[in-house]
């Protein structure tokens, strides 16, 4: 993920992939939904997620997400990201501004 310009197709590549290896799970659960005797083991196979999220995020965007350890919590950072992004609202704006403007000069 390089910013808001490409998170719907790099969140459609994570969940794909996640779901590839049959972990899609690590991006929905919180530690606390997972029961005590599987812990050990989906916090191993978490971490190695984890690191395969961070990694697949550009290099002066991974600095925000290293203060999260787990899947859950990379994830859900970057769908708030995502959500409250100024550019965003700045290209739809931008876009409707230029379409009225067009339309004007009809």
């Amino acid at each position: 993920m390089t910013g808001s310009a490409n998170y719907t197709t790099w969140a459609a590549i994570v969940k794909l992939w996640f779901h590839g290896q049959g972990h899609a799970d690590h991006l929905t659960a919180k530690v606390t939904d997972i029961p005590n005797k599987d812990l050990a083991l989906w916090r191993q196979i978490d971490t190695s997620l984890c690191n395969v999220l961070w990694y697949s995020i550009a290099l002066n965007l991974q600095i925000s997400y290293q203060a999260f350890d787990t899947g859950y919590e990379v994830w859900s950072k970057a769908k708030k990201v995502d959500s409250n992004d100024v550019h965003c609202l700045y290209s739809v704006i931008t876009t409707m501004l230029s379409t009225k403007l067009e339309n004007m000069h009809m």
